[in-house]
Protein backbone atom coordinates (compact mmCIF):
# COMPACT_ATOMS: atom_id res chain seq x y z
CA UNK A 1 0.00 0.00 0.00
CA UNK A 2 2.83 2.25 0.82
CA UNK A 3 5.07 0.93 -2.38
CA UNK A 4 5.48 2.75 -5.64
CA UNK A 5 3.31 1.93 -8.67
CA UNK A 6 3.87 2.75 -12.40
CA UNK A 7 2.14 5.33 -13.81
CA UNK A 8 0.40 2.54 -16.11
CA UNK A 9 -0.29 0.46 -12.82
CA UNK A 10 -1.72 3.68 -10.90
CA UNK A 11 -3.97 4.39 -13.75
CA UNK A 12 -5.11 0.34 -13.81
CA UNK A 13 -6.25 1.08 -10.08
CA UNK A 14 -8.20 4.14 -10.35
CA UNK A 15 -10.02 3.08 -13.46
CA UNK A 16 -10.84 -0.71 -11.70
CA UNK A 17 -11.95 1.36 -8.73
CA UNK A 18 -13.93 3.62 -10.61
CA UNK A 19 -15.31 0.81 -12.75
CA UNK A 20 -16.23 -1.08 -10.02
CA UNK A 21 -18.38 1.89 -8.67
CA UNK A 22 -20.44 1.83 -12.10
CA UNK A 23 -20.36 -1.54 -12.64
CA UNK A 24 -23.57 -2.53 -10.29
CA UNK A 25 -25.66 0.65 -11.80
CA UNK A 26 -24.64 -1.23 -16.17
CA UNK A 27 -25.37 -4.73 -14.19
CA UNK A 28 -29.35 -3.54 -13.29
CA UNK A 29 -30.35 -2.15 -17.03
CA UNK A 30 -32.98 -0.51 -15.70
CA UNK A 31 -34.22 2.91 -17.21
CA UNK A 32 -34.21 6.28 -14.25
CA UNK A 33 -36.53 8.74 -14.34
CA UNK A 34 -35.86 11.48 -17.63
CA UNK A 35 -34.91 8.47 -19.93
CA UNK A 36 -38.25 6.78 -19.74
CA UNK A 37 -39.45 10.30 -21.70
CA UNK A 38 -36.34 10.08 -23.88
CA UNK A 39 -36.36 6.86 -24.48
CA UNK A 40 -39.78 7.67 -26.42
CA UNK A 41 -39.37 11.14 -27.59
CA UNK A 42 -35.48 10.99 -28.37
CA UNK A 43 -34.83 14.36 -28.46
CA UNK A 44 -31.88 15.97 -26.48
CA UNK A 45 -33.12 19.34 -25.32
CA UNK A 46 -31.15 20.13 -22.55
CA UNK A 47 -29.89 23.64 -24.18
CA UNK A 48 -32.86 24.48 -23.07
CA UNK A 49 -31.65 24.82 -19.56
CA UNK A 50 -28.37 25.97 -20.05
CA UNK A 51 -26.34 22.87 -21.18
CA UNK A 52 -26.04 23.28 -24.80
CA UNK A 53 -22.62 21.03 -24.73
CA UNK A 54 -24.71 18.16 -23.00
CA UNK A 55 -26.74 17.87 -26.08
CA UNK A 56 -23.99 17.91 -28.50
CA UNK A 57 -21.88 15.22 -26.72
CA UNK A 58 -24.74 12.97 -26.56
CA UNK A 59 -25.71 13.72 -30.24
CA UNK A 60 -22.06 13.19 -31.20
CA UNK A 61 -21.42 9.77 -28.79
CA UNK A 62 -25.08 8.20 -29.76
CA UNK A 63 -23.65 8.80 -33.37
CA UNK A 64 -27.32 11.00 -34.16
CA UNK A 65 -27.06 14.43 -34.98
CA UNK A 66 -31.07 14.84 -35.43
CA UNK A 67 -32.39 12.50 -31.98
CA UNK A 68 -30.61 10.31 -29.28
CA UNK A 69 -30.45 6.73 -29.34
CA UNK A 70 -30.03 5.00 -26.15
CA UNK A 71 -26.50 3.56 -26.77
CA UNK A 72 -25.94 2.82 -22.59
CA UNK A 73 -23.67 1.49 -21.43
CA UNK A 74 -21.49 2.88 -23.91
CA UNK A 75 -21.71 6.00 -23.13
CA UNK A 76 -21.13 5.68 -19.25
CA UNK A 77 -18.19 3.52 -20.12
CA UNK A 78 -16.82 6.76 -21.81
CA UNK A 79 -17.74 8.94 -18.78
CA UNK A 80 -16.11 6.53 -16.51
CA UNK A 81 -12.91 6.64 -18.72
CA UNK A 82 -12.99 10.12 -19.09
CA UNK A 83 -12.72 10.25 -15.17
CA UNK A 84 -10.48 8.04 -14.30
CA UNK A 85 -8.10 9.53 -16.92
CA UNK A 86 -8.60 12.64 -15.32
CA UNK A 87 -8.22 11.63 -11.72
CA UNK A 88 -4.80 9.76 -12.82
CA UNK A 89 -3.86 13.34 -14.45
CA UNK A 90 -4.51 15.49 -10.93
CA UNK A 91 -3.09 12.95 -8.30
CA UNK A 92 0.02 12.29 -10.65
CA UNK A 93 0.17 16.19 -10.65
CA UNK A 94 -0.40 16.88 -7.16
CA UNK A 95 1.49 13.20 -5.55
CA UNK A 96 5.42 13.12 -5.49
CA UNK A 97 5.13 9.32 -5.66
CA UNK A 98 2.26 7.39 -6.23
CA UNK A 99 0.78 4.89 -4.54
CA UNK A 100 -2.59 2.70 -3.80
CA UNK A 101 -2.58 4.93 -0.71
CA UNK A 102 -2.03 8.34 -2.01
CA UNK A 103 -4.63 7.42 -5.25
CA UNK A 104 -7.19 6.42 -2.62
CA UNK A 105 -8.54 10.16 -1.74
CA UNK A 106 -8.55 11.18 -5.45
CA UNK A 107 -10.79 8.31 -6.52
CA UNK A 108 -13.48 9.63 -3.80
CA UNK A 109 -14.03 12.57 -5.85
CA UNK A 110 -15.97 10.17 -7.91
CA UNK A 111 -17.20 7.80 -5.84
CA UNK A 112 -19.62 9.05 -3.66
CA UNK A 113 -23.11 8.12 -2.60
CA UNK A 114 -24.36 11.61 -3.61
CA UNK A 115 -23.10 10.60 -7.13
CA UNK A 116 -24.88 7.40 -8.17
CA UNK A 117 -28.11 9.21 -9.20
CA UNK A 118 -25.90 11.01 -11.97
CA UNK A 119 -24.60 8.13 -13.39
CA UNK A 120 -28.37 6.34 -13.12
CA UNK A 121 -29.13 7.77 -16.10
CA UNK A 122 -28.56 6.22 -18.94
CA UNK A 123 -29.07 9.34 -21.27
CA UNK A 124 -27.54 11.88 -19.05
CA UNK A 125 -24.56 9.99 -17.13
CA UNK A 126 -21.92 11.22 -19.83
CA UNK A 127 -22.28 15.03 -19.94
CA UNK A 128 -22.87 14.86 -15.62
CA UNK A 129 -19.36 13.06 -15.40
CA UNK A 130 -17.93 15.23 -17.86
CA UNK A 131 -18.87 18.23 -16.11
CA UNK A 132 -17.61 17.08 -12.89
CA UNK A 133 -14.25 15.72 -14.44
CA UNK A 134 -13.31 18.78 -16.46
CA UNK A 135 -14.36 20.51 -13.23
CA UNK A 136 -11.34 18.86 -11.15
CA UNK A 137 -9.28 19.71 -13.21
CA UNK A 138 -9.89 23.25 -13.72
CA UNK A 139 -9.10 23.42 -9.97
CA UNK A 140 -5.79 21.10 -10.62
CA UNK A 141 -4.45 23.23 -13.38
CA UNK A 142 -1.16 24.66 -12.24
CA UNK A 143 -0.77 27.91 -11.11
CA UNK A 144 2.67 29.36 -12.61
CA UNK A 145 1.80 30.15 -15.68
CA UNK A 146 0.76 33.34 -16.07
CA UNK A 147 -2.30 34.44 -17.37
CA UNK A 148 -2.92 30.54 -18.54
CA UNK A 149 -3.44 29.55 -15.10
CA UNK A 150 -6.13 32.01 -14.97
CA UNK A 151 -7.73 31.77 -18.52
CA UNK A 152 -7.81 27.90 -18.87
CA UNK A 153 -9.54 26.92 -15.68
CA UNK A 154 -12.03 29.63 -16.69
CA UNK A 155 -12.61 27.94 -19.85
CA UNK A 156 -13.00 24.44 -17.99
CA UNK A 157 -15.67 26.14 -15.46
CA UNK A 158 -17.08 27.51 -18.54
CA UNK A 159 -17.61 24.14 -20.42
CA UNK A 160 -18.10 21.99 -17.44
CA UNK A 161 -21.50 25.09 -16.71
CA UNK A 162 -22.54 24.10 -20.32
CA UNK A 163 -22.51 20.25 -19.52
CA UNK A 164 -24.50 20.11 -16.09
CA UNK A 165 -23.98 23.19 -13.69
CA UNK A 166 -23.84 21.71 -10.44
CA UNK A 167 -20.84 19.72 -11.07
CA UNK A 168 -18.81 23.13 -10.83
CA UNK A 169 -19.73 22.75 -7.21
CA UNK A 170 -16.29 20.62 -6.81
CA UNK A 171 -14.23 23.30 -7.69
CA UNK A 172 -15.47 25.70 -4.66
CA UNK A 173 -15.37 22.70 -2.45
CA UNK A 174 -11.71 21.86 -3.51
CA UNK A 175 -10.32 25.38 -2.80
CA UNK A 176 -12.01 24.96 0.31
CA UNK A 177 -10.47 21.89 1.28
CA UNK A 178 -7.44 23.41 0.68
CA UNK A 179 -8.02 26.15 2.54
CA UNK A 180 -8.17 23.84 5.54
CA UNK A 181 -5.74 21.33 4.88
CA UNK A 182 -3.10 22.29 1.99
CA UNK A 183 -3.19 19.14 0.03
CA UNK A 184 -2.80 21.09 -3.44
CA UNK A 185 1.52 20.64 -3.77
CA UNK A 186 0.55 23.14 -6.47
CA UNK A 187 -1.41 26.07 -4.45
CA UNK A 188 0.21 29.37 -2.93
CA UNK A 189 -0.67 30.97 0.08
CA UNK A 190 -4.84 30.88 1.52
CA UNK A 191 -4.98 34.52 0.41
CA UNK A 192 -3.45 34.17 -2.85
CA UNK A 193 -5.23 30.74 -3.40
CA UNK A 194 -8.68 32.75 -2.81
CA UNK A 195 -7.90 35.71 -4.87
CA UNK A 196 -6.89 33.27 -7.97
CA UNK A 197 -10.27 31.01 -7.43
CA UNK A 198 -12.26 33.80 -7.10
CA UNK A 199 -11.15 35.44 -10.17
CA UNK A 200 -11.54 32.07 -12.12
CA UNK A 201 -14.97 31.09 -10.89
CA UNK A 202 -16.06 34.47 -11.25
CA UNK A 203 -15.34 34.79 -14.39
CA UNK A 204 -16.62 31.76 -15.91
CA UNK A 205 -19.96 32.50 -14.07
CA UNK A 206 -20.18 35.92 -15.30
CA UNK A 207 -19.06 34.44 -18.90
CA UNK A 208 -22.04 31.39 -18.73
CA UNK A 209 -24.20 34.14 -17.39
CA UNK A 210 -23.71 36.60 -20.25
CA UNK A 211 -23.51 33.93 -23.57
CA UNK A 212 -26.24 31.24 -22.47
CA UNK A 213 -28.41 32.92 -20.13
CA UNK A 214 -28.86 36.02 -21.84
CA UNK A 215 -27.36 36.38 -25.12
CA UNK A 216 -28.62 32.78 -26.50
CA UNK A 217 -31.82 32.37 -23.95
CA UNK A 218 -30.80 29.34 -21.97
CA UNK A 219 -31.72 28.93 -19.00
CA UNK A 220 -35.37 27.49 -18.56
CA UNK A 221 -36.31 30.07 -15.93
CA UNK A 222 -32.87 28.10 -13.82
CA UNK A 223 -31.28 31.39 -13.34
CA UNK A 224 -33.79 32.82 -11.12
CA UNK A 225 -32.39 34.61 -8.03
CA UNK A 226 -34.36 34.10 -4.90
CA UNK A 227 -35.94 37.49 -3.83
CA UNK A 228 -34.04 39.47 -0.83
CA UNK A 229 -36.80 39.71 1.18
CA UNK A 230 -37.14 35.82 0.97
CA UNK A 231 -33.69 34.44 1.22
CA UNK A 232 -33.42 34.17 4.93
CA UNK A 233 -36.44 31.64 4.58
CA UNK A 234 -35.45 29.78 1.69
CA UNK A 235 -31.88 29.55 2.86
CA UNK A 236 -33.18 27.82 6.16
CA UNK A 237 -35.47 25.28 4.24
CA UNK A 238 -32.94 24.20 1.29
CA UNK A 239 -30.24 24.07 4.70
CA UNK A 240 -33.06 21.85 6.35
CA UNK A 241 -32.89 19.67 3.18
CA UNK A 242 -29.80 19.33 2.86
CA UNK A 243 -28.70 18.68 6.25
CA UNK A 244 -31.38 15.63 5.95
CA UNK A 245 -29.78 14.49 3.07
CA UNK A 246 -26.27 14.21 4.61
CA UNK A 247 -27.95 12.51 7.20
CA UNK A 248 -29.75 9.66 5.21
CA UNK A 249 -26.08 8.67 3.81
CA UNK A 250 -24.36 7.93 7.69
CA UNK A 251 -25.01 4.88 8.79
CA UNK A 252 -23.71 3.63 12.17
CA UNK A 253 -21.07 1.37 9.58
CA UNK A 254 -20.29 5.21 8.07
CA UNK A 255 -20.18 6.92 11.56
CA UNK A 256 -17.76 5.28 12.62
CA UNK A 257 -15.38 5.56 9.75
CA UNK A 258 -15.92 9.65 10.02
CA UNK A 259 -15.70 9.22 13.61
CA UNK A 260 -11.87 7.98 12.77
CA UNK A 261 -11.25 10.30 9.82
CA UNK A 262 -12.50 13.42 11.07
CA UNK A 263 -10.08 13.12 13.63
CA UNK A 264 -7.54 12.67 11.17
CA UNK A 265 -8.98 15.61 9.61
CA UNK A 266 -7.75 18.03 12.92
CA UNK A 267 -4.77 16.54 12.90
CA UNK A 268 -3.98 17.43 9.00
CA UNK A 269 -4.82 20.81 9.71
CA UNK A 270 -3.38 21.81 12.60
CA UNK A 271 -0.37 20.27 10.68
CA UNK A 272 -1.10 22.73 7.77
CA UNK A 273 -1.39 25.92 10.03
CA UNK A 274 1.97 24.61 11.33
CA UNK A 275 3.65 24.65 8.27
CA UNK A 276 1.92 27.36 6.93
CA UNK A 277 3.81 29.59 9.94
CA UNK A 278 6.92 28.22 9.32
CA UNK A 279 9.65 31.20 8.80
CA UNK A 280 6.27 33.47 8.16
CA UNK A 281 6.80 37.25 9.25
CA UNK A 282 3.86 38.04 11.20
CA UNK A 283 1.59 40.71 8.58
CA UNK A 284 -1.91 41.33 7.55
CA UNK A 285 -1.49 38.87 4.78
CA UNK A 286 -0.05 36.02 7.19
CA UNK A 287 -3.79 37.14 9.43
CA UNK A 288 -6.09 37.07 6.61
CA UNK A 289 -4.51 33.62 5.07
CA UNK A 290 -4.69 32.06 9.04
CA UNK A 291 -8.69 34.07 9.39
CA UNK A 292 -9.21 32.12 5.67
CA UNK A 293 -7.61 28.69 6.93
CA UNK A 294 -10.06 28.95 10.22
CA UNK A 295 -12.99 29.93 7.92
CA UNK A 296 -12.64 27.25 5.34
CA UNK A 297 -15.42 24.35 7.17
CA UNK A 298 -17.61 27.41 5.66
CA UNK A 299 -16.64 27.16 2.47
CA UNK A 300 -16.73 23.25 1.96
CA UNK A 301 -20.43 23.33 3.52
CA UNK A 302 -21.26 26.39 0.75
CA UNK A 303 -19.76 23.94 -1.95
CA UNK A 304 -22.52 21.52 -1.06
CA UNK A 305 -25.03 23.54 -3.04
CA UNK A 306 -22.81 26.15 -4.37
CA UNK A 307 -25.01 28.91 -6.30
CA UNK A 308 -28.57 26.42 -5.71
CA UNK A 309 -28.27 28.26 -1.83
CA UNK A 310 -29.62 31.58 -4.07
CA UNK A 311 -31.57 30.32 -6.58
CA UNK A 312 -35.09 30.15 -6.54
CA UNK A 313 -35.08 26.68 -8.41
CA UNK A 314 -32.94 25.40 -5.23
CA UNK A 315 -31.76 21.53 -4.27
CA UNK A 316 -34.00 19.74 -6.55
CA UNK A 317 -32.10 16.00 -5.66
CA UNK A 318 -29.79 14.54 -4.60
CA UNK A 319 -27.86 14.75 -8.14
CA UNK A 320 -27.44 18.21 -7.40
CA UNK A 321 -24.63 17.31 -4.44
CA UNK A 322 -21.63 16.54 -6.40
CA UNK A 323 -20.15 18.94 -4.38
CA UNK A 324 -19.92 16.72 -1.59
CA UNK A 325 -17.37 14.55 -3.11
CA UNK A 326 -14.87 17.40 -2.18
CA UNK A 327 -15.81 16.36 1.99
CA UNK A 328 -15.30 12.52 1.01
CA UNK A 329 -11.86 14.32 -0.42
CA UNK A 330 -11.24 15.91 2.85
CA UNK A 331 -11.77 12.70 4.97
CA UNK A 332 -9.71 10.40 2.70
CA UNK A 333 -6.50 12.59 2.20
CA UNK A 334 -6.40 13.67 6.02
CA UNK A 335 -6.84 9.61 6.78
CA UNK A 336 -3.35 9.30 4.29
CA UNK A 337 -1.54 11.97 6.03
CA UNK A 338 -1.85 10.62 9.40
CA UNK A 339 -1.04 7.25 8.65
CA UNK A 340 2.14 8.33 6.77
CA UNK A 341 2.91 10.14 9.45
CA UNK A 342 2.04 8.11 12.04
CA UNK A 343 1.65 4.52 10.72
CA UNK A 344 2.64 3.64 7.51
CA UNK A 345 2.11 -0.07 7.68
CA UNK A 346 -1.27 0.65 7.94
CA UNK A 347 -1.79 2.55 4.68
CA UNK A 348 -4.04 -0.48 3.46
CA UNK A 349 -6.81 1.41 5.88
CA UNK A 350 -7.02 4.26 3.09
CA UNK A 351 -8.89 1.36 1.10
CA UNK A 352 -11.96 1.19 3.51
CA UNK A 353 -14.03 4.74 2.55
CA UNK A 354 -13.65 3.13 -1.45
CA UNK A 355 -14.55 0.05 -0.63
CA UNK A 356 -17.35 1.32 1.94
CA UNK A 357 -18.55 3.73 -0.97
CA UNK A 358 -18.46 1.00 -4.00
CA UNK A 359 -21.06 -0.96 -1.41
CA UNK A 360 -23.13 1.14 -1.51
CA UNK A 361 -22.88 1.47 -5.22
CA UNK A 362 -24.29 -2.38 -5.49
CA UNK A 363 -27.06 -1.84 -2.45
CA UNK A 364 -28.48 0.91 -4.28
CA UNK A 365 -28.40 -0.54 -7.33
CA UNK A 366 -29.85 -4.20 -6.40
CA UNK A 367 -32.35 -1.53 -5.04
CA UNK A 368 -33.08 -0.13 -8.33
CA UNK A 369 -33.03 -3.59 -9.66
CA UNK A 370 -35.10 -5.11 -7.03
CA UNK A 371 -38.41 -2.41 -7.70
CA UNK A 372 -37.84 -2.66 -11.33
CA UNK A 373 -38.65 -6.42 -11.20
CA UNK A 374 -41.51 -6.30 -9.39
CA UNK A 375 -43.45 -3.05 -10.65
CA UNK A 376 -42.65 -4.72 -13.69
CA UNK A 377 -44.73 -7.89 -12.76
CA UNK A 378 -47.35 -5.21 -11.43
CA UNK A 379 -47.53 -3.53 -15.02
CA UNK A 380 -47.51 -6.56 -16.95
CA UNK A 381 -50.63 -7.95 -14.35
CA UNK A 382 -52.99 -4.35 -15.03
CA UNK A 383 -51.92 -4.62 -18.77
CA UNK A 384 -53.71 -8.18 -18.81
CA UNK A 385 -56.10 -7.15 -16.57
CA UNK A 386 -56.85 -3.50 -18.93
CA UNK A 387 -56.93 -5.43 -21.88
CA UNK A 388 -59.71 -8.00 -20.04
CA UNK A 389 -61.80 -4.76 -19.97
CA UNK A 390 -61.36 -3.72 -23.39
CA UNK A 391 -59.98 -0.45 -21.95
CA UNK A 392 -57.14 -0.49 -24.62
CA UNK A 393 -59.88 0.04 -27.51
CA UNK A 394 -61.29 3.08 -26.23
CA UNK A 395 -61.14 6.35 -24.86
CA UNK A 396 -58.20 7.24 -22.94
CA UNK A 397 -56.11 5.30 -20.04
CA UNK A 398 -55.64 7.51 -17.01
CA UNK A 399 -52.97 6.30 -14.63
CA UNK A 400 -52.74 7.20 -10.72
CA UNK A 401 -50.35 7.31 -8.06
CA UNK A 402 -47.57 4.97 -8.15
CA UNK A 403 -46.72 1.36 -7.01
CA UNK A 404 -45.08 0.62 -3.36
CA UNK A 405 -41.47 -0.14 -2.38
CA UNK A 406 -41.02 -3.96 -3.11
CA UNK A 407 -39.91 -5.95 -0.17
CA UNK A 408 -36.11 -6.10 -0.83
CA UNK A 409 -35.72 -2.63 -1.52
CA UNK A 410 -37.32 -1.91 1.39
CA UNK A 411 -35.14 -4.08 3.38
CA UNK A 412 -32.22 -2.61 1.80
CA UNK A 413 -33.55 0.94 2.27
CA UNK A 414 -34.11 0.74 6.16
CA UNK A 415 -30.32 -0.06 6.07
CA UNK A 416 -29.22 2.59 3.99
CA UNK A 417 -31.52 5.33 4.22
CA UNK A 418 -30.46 7.75 1.11
CA UNK A 419 -30.98 4.95 -1.18
CA UNK A 420 -34.77 5.95 -0.44
CA UNK A 421 -34.15 8.99 -2.06
CA UNK A 422 -32.93 7.82 -5.06
CA UNK A 423 -34.18 4.53 -5.79
CA UNK A 424 -37.48 6.08 -7.65
CA UNK A 425 -40.58 4.05 -7.33
CA UNK A 426 -42.62 4.38 -10.75
CA UNK A 427 -44.64 7.53 -10.21
CA UNK A 428 -47.59 8.86 -12.47
CA UNK A 429 -45.46 10.01 -15.10
CA UNK A 430 -42.69 7.14 -15.46
CA UNK A 431 -45.80 4.52 -15.08
CA UNK A 432 -47.74 6.03 -18.03
CA UNK A 433 -44.55 6.20 -20.37
CA UNK A 434 -44.20 2.28 -18.82
CA UNK A 435 -47.42 1.32 -20.11
CA UNK A 436 -47.41 3.31 -23.34
CA UNK A 437 -43.58 1.67 -23.96
CA UNK A 438 -45.15 -1.90 -23.17
CA UNK A 439 -47.94 -1.53 -26.11
CA UNK A 440 -50.85 0.67 -24.97
CA UNK A 441 -50.80 3.40 -26.94
CA UNK A 442 -53.90 5.02 -25.70
CA UNK A 443 -52.68 5.60 -22.56
CA UNK A 444 -52.76 9.97 -21.69
CA UNK A 445 -49.18 11.05 -21.03
CA UNK A 446 -49.59 13.94 -18.84
CA UNK A 447 -46.85 14.71 -16.92
CA UNK A 448 -49.46 15.71 -13.11
CA UNK A 449 -49.39 13.93 -10.31
CA UNK A 450 -53.42 12.93 -10.80
CA UNK A 451 -56.12 14.36 -12.50
CA UNK A 452 -58.50 15.74 -10.08
CA UNK A 453 -61.66 15.41 -12.32
CA UNK A 454 -61.75 12.02 -12.73
CA UNK A 455 -60.83 11.01 -8.82
CA UNK A 456 -63.37 13.70 -7.73
CA UNK A 457 -66.23 11.85 -9.90
CA UNK A 458 -65.16 8.03 -9.07
CA UNK A 459 -64.82 9.57 -5.28
CA UNK A 460 -68.62 11.35 -5.30
CA UNK A 461 -70.29 8.17 -7.25
CA UNK A 462 -69.27 5.92 -5.12
CA UNK A 463 -67.90 3.71 -8.22
CA UNK A 464 -67.89 -0.22 -8.26
CA UNK A 465 -64.14 -0.79 -9.72
CA UNK A 466 -63.75 -3.16 -12.76
CA UNK A 467 -60.69 -4.98 -11.44
CA UNK A 468 -59.48 -4.14 -7.84
CA UNK A 469 -56.43 -5.97 -5.88
CA UNK A 470 -53.35 -5.55 -3.56
CA UNK A 471 -51.72 -3.45 -6.39
CA UNK A 472 -54.52 -1.24 -7.88
CA UNK A 473 -57.71 -0.65 -8.76
CA UNK A 474 -59.08 0.41 -12.30
CA UNK A 475 -62.63 2.15 -12.98
CA UNK A 476 -64.76 3.23 -15.94
CA UNK A 477 -65.22 7.08 -16.37
CA UNK A 478 -67.76 7.85 -19.39
CA UNK A 479 -65.61 6.21 -22.11
CA UNK A 480 -62.24 6.55 -20.38
CA UNK A 481 -60.49 4.09 -17.72
CA UNK A 482 -58.79 5.67 -14.63
CA UNK A 483 -55.99 3.52 -12.85
CA UNK A 484 -55.09 4.27 -9.04
CA UNK A 485 -51.57 2.12 -8.04
CA UNK A 486 -51.96 1.62 -4.45
CA UNK A 487 -49.39 2.11 -1.72
CA UNK A 488 -48.91 2.81 1.93
CA UNK A 489 -48.72 6.84 1.56
CA UNK A 490 -51.79 7.52 -0.42
CA UNK A 491 -55.50 6.31 -0.82
CA UNK A 492 -57.85 6.83 -3.69
CA UNK A 493 -60.25 8.98 -2.21
CA UNK A 494 -58.47 10.70 0.94
CA UNK A 495 -54.81 12.47 0.40
CA UNK A 496 -54.03 12.87 -3.03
Amino acid sequence: MNKQISARNAFVFVLTCCMLYAFPIILADVYYRDDFERVLNPAAGWYTLGRPTADLLMRLFSFNIFELTDTAPFTLLLGILFISWVLWTVAKRNETILTIGSLCPYILLLISPFFLQNISYKYDSLPMIAALAISILAYFYPRDRGVKSYLIPMAYLFLALTLYQPCTNIFIGLYGVNLLIGFNKNSRSPLQETLWAGVVLLSAYILYFVIINKMLGMSGGRDAMVPLPELADYLIKHTKILIHYIKSAITRELKIILYVTSLCVVYAFFLNVYNFLQDKQWSVSTLLSLLLMVLSPIVIFLAFLGPLFLLREGMTDVRVLSGVSATLFLHGYSLVVVLRKLKPKWMLLSLVPVFYFTAVSFQYANAVKNQHIYEDRIFSWLIYDLMAVNANNHGKIFINNYPGTAPITQTIVNHQAIIDLMYTPSYGWISRRTLYSMGLNNVDLGWGDNYGDMLQTVCSSSSTPLKDNKFYTIYAVGDNTLVWFKNKFKTLCGKR
